[in-house]
């Protein structure tokens, strides 16, 4: 059950670096239509989400793939 949990986990993290990688062509034609607010937008939404993709990614790595035995509370 909790390993389903953190499959679901992953599955996200993945959306968000897919959405994050996709973005190229969306700053590409912002910067051509000059659109700076835009582009502020952008950048600031993908900063958060890397924050939060990062955040996330830690927590899995910890208790998923390093720390699976403190969970419970016996390591």
């Amino acid at each position: 059950m909790i390993e389903e949990r953190f499959a679901r986990l992953r599955a996200v993290i993945e959306a968000w670096e897919t959405w994050e990688a996709e973005r190229g062509k969306e700053f590409q034609d912002l910067f051509e239509r000059g659109d700076e607010s835009a582009i502020r937008r952008l950048m600031e939404e993908m900063q958060t989400l890397r924050r939060r993709r990062r955040a996330l990614e830690a927590f899995v790595q910890r208790w998923a793939e390093g720390g699976s035995r403190s969970v419970g509370g016996s390591g």
